[in-house]
């Protein structure tokens, strides 16, 4: 009886995730814009983080900044980025949103 009870449990779990993956599958076809960025950071206990790239969204560039501090971190350190935006309505509400 026990081993019933985990077989059932274990074929519910596969039905919710077989669900999930064609939902999130067929909900949308590709991503709405991409973004690139690259920069860096220099630390000594306190430090600074930086960066600029490009959105591109429905075929024209954005620039993108981001900036922001860190602590107890040492070093300096340089970075790249590419990604894909998913459900971007508008350019606006990714540059807010930053």
């Amino acid at each position: 009886m026990n081993n019933l009870k985990k077989i059932a449990i274990l074929l519910l779990v596969v039905a919710l995730m077989t669900g999930f993956t064609q939902a999130a599958s067929h909900h949308h076809s590709g991503p709405d814009a991409t973004l690139r960025l690259s920069g860096g950071s220099f630390a000594l206990g306190i430090g600074f983080r930086w960066g600029s790239g490009t959105l591109t969204y429905k075929g024209k560039d954005y620039p993108v900044k981001v900036n922001g501090l860190s602590v107890g971190k040492v070093g300096i350190t340089g970075s790249s980025a590419y990604g894909e935006v998913f459900n971007l309505k508008a350019s606006s509400r990714f540059q807010r949103s930053l």
